[in-house]
């Protein structure tokens, strides 16, 4: 008896350690983690970066995000709201500050304007860059499971109008075995190397799609996406 309730006690433990909560966008579409997601502009509300945190268990949870790091950039610039907003941020900080979010079984949180805004120009030409960590918590606050790590991104040689052309997102930006896209069009999509030679070349139906890079070496690579009408877009990629 004794071993049998040892067993189910650890299979509790167990089952607390994975994640229990998913990251999507207002559209529904799923926010990974490693995900990096680039703005050529740092004007409301086109820089926006909406999102909600979904309980995939079946109890209630409790969650934060922290600032992991960010560059060329001093946080203050930042508006980060999550249940509450805040104008500027500092790295390590737990938000919202002194509190958690509670979010109940297949729910997402009340708060349905939850986001990421940069509005620092920069000095026109470094990117600036966001680490944010989505992670729960327990009773006493200490973190559990398993963390959910996104990158936000201004790029001010990216223009708005240029990316706008091409009605599609790259999901991730740091690849493992499979680069994932989102296209609302027809696109052919070309891989290069960072020499520049085309090394992947595949076309791309309307839906989401997991296209297979296990072939290649770990390396930078750049993905641009063509249109029907010629309009490109390019964005790097890390292949680990």
């Amino acid at each position: 008896m004794k071993k049998t309730l040892l067993f189910l006690a650890l299979c509790g433990l167990i089952g607390t350690a994975n994640a229990q909560f998913e990251v999507e966008t207002p559209e529904g579409d799923p926010i990974e983690d490693g995900s990096i997601y680039t703005f050529g502009t740092a004007e409301y509300p086109d820089a926006l970066l909406n999102f909600f945190v979904r309980n995939t268990g079946s109890a209630a949870i409790d969650t934060n995000i922290s600032v992991e790091a960010f560059s060329n950039t001093d946080g203050v610039e930042m508006e980060l709201c999550y249940l509450e907003c805040y104008n500027g941020v500092s790295v390590g900080q737990v938000y919202p500050i002194n509190q958690t979010v509670t979010i109940q079984p297949g729910e997402t949180q009340t708060s349905t304007e939850d986001h990421f805004l940069n509005t620092d120009p920069g000095d026109g030409s470094s990117i600036i860059e966001y680490e944010f960590k989505f992670f729960e918590v327990d009773g006493d606050g200490n973190e559990i499971g398993d963390p959910l790590t996104v990158f936000y991104r201004y790029d001010p040689n990216l223009s708005s109008e240029e990316a706008s052309k091409i009605d599609a997102n790259l999901l991730t930006t740091v690849v493992s075995n499979n680069i994932r896209i989102q296209a609302q069009e027809p696109l052919n999509m070309e891989v290069y190397d960072i020499q520049g030679r085309l090394v992947q070349q595949n076309n791309v139906s309307v839906g989401v799609h997991s296209i297979p890079m296990s072939d290649k070496t770990s390396s930078v690579y750049i993905v641009t996406l063509t249109d029907a009408e010629g309009n490109r877009f390019s964005q790097k990629i890390v292949k680990r």
